[in-house]
């Protein structure tokens, strides 16, 4: 073997020139120098030799433990040998994003773009994605991302580089989708299970540098107390390509600080057991959730001054005792503040200025800890107007009553209210007190399960609904014990009549007490001839208040709400008109038209109240935003096999609308591996898997609306 070239790579370090005097006095002599001209590594060039081994040079730096200077210098003098040389370029630019030396950086990624495949212009695409969340990028390389989409970040399927590309594509998409500390903990996962790791490359790298500059950054806003500032970094890490669960919640409690700091608000806590950190946040428990993560983080041997999560918890309870303590002082006698407000309230009023009403509201009762009345009370504002009560007072009374924890709510007295306003047909009246009652049970203040608020509110909103859409209508889930009552109630209203057909009870409307009905017939069927269906819509509505239905009208009318979309109304009138001609014994057949009809209203159970899947926006939230696993969070959530079915293929057409396909199908696989499918899930997995192509570009708006009467 030739004589080593440890000595010549020394002097390399500082320039690829070299004469005999340095080659020399490194311990060369002349026949190593010609063996080295014979073996091209070295290069005559004049009265010189030119240093020409760039592999050998790389390999050396490579195996030798030097420091980063020295590393840095070998590099470069690897550039200067041969300046598109790919391994010293990718080391140098490694270099550079540890010194966050952004020209070199950008300089090095020039020539890597110019030399770049298909599969290397890919990560270096994904180079400037990081890249710019540390840094403003160059115009022509700014400009250049706003034209990339997903696709142009991912690694191609046949890449040879990568025996496992669809692992590492996953990994990207969490960087895509802002989640760096999941991305970061999947890559040191892979670390351990593989030797010769794939991802170990200068793109992990700078995944965890854009982690710890991120990090960095987070941490120092909190620590000088810059909530303003926070708020934006985390805003716009959000609005640019999303958060993960500790920041989301990052995001949330400094909100709230800012919100307790401008507008003396304080949050009151929901009454739930919190078992975790995000939990106790969820319920405004922010005293509880400091202990739980403060236990946590001794646990794992963190210093609670390094978390931001838990600084930030340490500020807000903080600002809010000390809030609170401020409102106790200011809360001896509030009557004054209370007429003022309600001054301030029907000033708004008389501009029409409802937006402006709720935030007086809220703004006021948010300093008594009681924001949580803001609904009800302006229900009862709305019930005052609708009485033509113009002082007030009954708000003024609930608002004092709230704010000193006194108020009890007098169900009777809305109760008569509605039988009252019914009886005179005061229809206003009726429907504002329900909605007071309604605005009362959600605040647990009444049993949404009593038989009062089953039979005053449900019943006497459908009559409502009855005297404003006219015609005919099925009253549902009606027992045999409460029929004889509801006869009775509904005999004393106006404009009603209770038909019993088949078994089920239907409120006709019955404003006329004769009925022409070859005049409106012939109307109907001329304003048919010529397609104009809302004249045959009126004209239907003066034929249904006939004391004989005519199966044909019934169906009609069925037939026309259909058609404009109104498919829960079109399918009471299909279902009157079958029972119609069974009970006379006719022939008419409406059960496929009744069929497509159901599936269409199964296929669209995101706004249907029976499929609707409690809590869904939550279980959305803590998949999509926080990176949660769907099974911990429907585990967490208690949700039922059925629900769990539900909510993921909700889930996956959310997936398909935001163009999140890969994750979309995904989930469609998880709905087939489950077990426990019910008729509704399969439809709604037809549905979508029929439709994901669309979603993305569908406009949720129906465009074809009845006219109201």
């Amino acid at each position: 073997m030739k004589k080593s070239l440890e000595n010549l790579y020394k002097i390399v370090q500082y320039s690829i020139l070299l004469n005999d005097e340095n080659l020399k006095s490194s311990g060369y002599d002349e026949l190593d120098i010609k063996n080295m001209l014979d073996d091209n590594i070295l290069v005559k060039e004049d009265n010189a030799y030119r240093f020409n081994d760039v592999n050998g040079l790389y390999q050396y730096v490579y195996i030798n433990d030097l420091k980063k200077s020295a590393k840095a210098n070998y590099f470069k003098r690897c550039l200067d040998i041969d300046f598109a040389y790919k391994p010293a370029l990718e080391a140098l630019l490694k270099l550079a994003i540890d010194n966050r030396d952004y020209e070199q950086i950008f300089g090095y990624l020039d020539t890597l773009m110019f030399q770049a495949n298909r599969y290397e212009e890919i990560d270096i695409n994904f180079y400037l994605f990081l890249l710019s969340f540390m840094t403003k990028l160059p115009n022509k390389y700014h400009n250049y991302l706003e034209n990339l989409s997903e696709k142009d970040y991912l690694f191609l399927l046949n890449d040879p580089r990568y025996s496992d590309v669809k692992k590492s594509n996953d990994i990207r998409q969490m960087v895509l989708s802002g989640k760096f500390h999941l991305a970061c903990n999947e890559i040191r996962k892979i670390n351990k299970e593989q030797k010769n790791n794939e991802l170990n490359s200068n793109v992990t790298h700078l995944i965890y540098n854009v982690r710890n500059y991120l990090d960095s950054k987070i941490l120092k806003a909190t620590q000088k107390r810059n909530y303003i500032e926070l708020e934006n970094i985390l805003t716009e890490k959000q609005t640019n390509v999303g958060l993960d669960r500790k920041e989301f919640f990052l995001l949330r409690l400094v909100r709230k600080i800012n919100n307790i700091i401008s507008n003396n608000y304080v949050y009151g806590k929901y009454k739930i057991a919190a078992k975790s950190v995000y939990e106790a946040i969820d319920a405004n428990d922010f005293s509880v959730a400091k202990e739980l993560l403060k236990k946590e983080l001794g646990d794992r041997g963190l210093d609670i001054n390094n978390d931001a999560l838990y600084l930030l918890l340490r500020d807000i309870v903080i600002l809010k005792n000390d809030l609170v303590y401020k409102n106790r002082l200011a809360k001896k006698d509030n009557y004054k503040d209370i007429i003022a407000l309600i001054d301030s309230v029907k000033t708004s009023l008389q501009n029409n200025d409802k937006d402006k009403v709720w935030n007086l509201l809220n703004s006021f009762l948010i300093n008594f800890n009681c924001e949580k009345y803001t609904g009800f009370v302006l229900e009862i504002i709305d019930y005052c107007r609708a009485t033509n009560n113009p002082t007030l007072i009954k708000p003024i009374i609930a608002i004092k009553s709230i704010i000193n924890s006194t108020y009890e709510f007098d169900m009777e007295y809305f109760v008569n209210i509605i039988n009252k306003s019914i009886k005179r047909q005061d229809l206003g009246a009726g429907g504002a007190a329900i909605n007071v009652i309604k605005e009362a049970c959600k605040l647990n203040l009444v049993s949404v399960d009593s038989k009062v608020y089953k039979e005053i509110v449900d019943w006497n909103q459908n009559y409502i609904d009855l005297q404003s859409h006219k015609g005919l209508m099925i009253m549902r889930n009606v027992t045999a014990e409460e029929l004889p009552k509801l006869i009775g109630m509904m005999q004393s209203y106006p404009n009603v009549k209770i038909l019993n057909i088949k078994n089920m009870v239907v409120l006709q409307y019955m404003e006329n007490d004769f009925v022409n009905g070859d005049y409106w017939q012939n109307k109907m069927h001329n304003a048919f001839a010529v397609g104009d269906y809302q004249s045959v819509y009126d004209a239907l509505i003066e034929l249904l208040q006939s004391n004989v239905l005519l199966i044909g009208n019934v169906a009609r009318m069925g037939f026309i709400l259909e058609s404009w979309q109104d498919n829960k109304e079109a399918l009471d009138y299909l279902i009157i008109a079958q029972a119609l001609s069974d009970e006379k014994g006719y022939n008419y057949d409406f059960a496929q038209d009744i069929q497509n009809i159901n599936y269409m209203l199964l296929n669209s159970f995101n706004s249907s109240e029976e499929l609707y899947v409690n809590n869904y926006e939550v279980f959305r939230e803590r998949v999509l935003t926080y990176g949660e696993n769907v099974d911990q969070v429907s585990s967490d959530m208690n949700m039922t096999l059925d629900d769990i079915n539900i909510a993921t293929l909700l889930l996956a057409k959310d997936c398909f609308k935001m163009k999140k396909d890969y994750l979309g199908n995904k989930l469609l696989k998880k709905f087939e591996k489950s077990s426990g499918k019910s008729e509704q899930s399969k439809a709604l997995f037809a549905e979508i898997c029929k439709n994901k192509k669309f979603y993305a570009y569908r406009d949720d708006d129906l465009n074809l609306k009845r006219v109201k009467m």
